[in-house]
């Protein structure tokens, strides 16, 4: 490769990847009456990656920069590229009973093509939880699902916080 004077990129690796666009949400239990999605990609790594920036574009259409750490063939790869404004899960929170709460989160896919939702959420410890679809971690639950294009999935538990002596 000849380095120019004003050259910014430099073609090492031209390979094709199968990314799948991601929306997620890490964090608390909260009290907010929507979730805000943080939108991304992920694909395997077709090669040896070393560190550096990645220009993402969409449909020909460029949509952000994310950095990437040293990746070897075939590990996840993940760009996280901040709120998708398409990307609100409206969440209704009920109170059962003093220490007893019932979540209800719906999730709508407007874009034409497959979204993959990734939840982490995290809860005061200790608790108790009722959500036979997520996997239970310790600080709280963790869910992935594929919504299709046009598609809506709504997702529900049940989270018991004892009471303080």
């Amino acid at each position: 490769v000849t380095l120019e004077p004003g050259i910014s990129e430099l073609p090492f690796i031209r390979s094709k990847v199968a990314p799948v666009y991601t929306w997620r949400y890490q964090g608390g239990f909260p009290t907010a009456k929507e979730l805000d999605l943080v939108r991304g990609y992920r694909f395997q790594a077709p090669g040896n990656l070393a560190a550096g920036i990645v220009s993402i574009r969409d449909q020909k259409v460029f949509v952000g920069q994310a950095s990437i750490g040293d990746t070897a063939q075939g590990s996840d790869v993940n760009l996280t590229l901040g709120a998708d404004p398409q990307g609100r899960a409206p969440r209704r929170i009920e109170q059962l009973a003093n220490n007893k709460y019932r979540v209800t989160t719906t999730f709508n896919n407007p874009k034409i093509y497959a979204v993959e939702v990734e939840l982490s959420e995290f809860f005061p410890q200790p608790f108790t939880l009722e959500f036979p679809q997520a996997e239970r971690t310790p600080e709280g639950y963790h869910l992935r699902f594929t919504l299709n294009p046009g598609q809506s999935r709504t997702v529900a538990y049940s989270v018991t916080f004892p009471q303080r002596q």
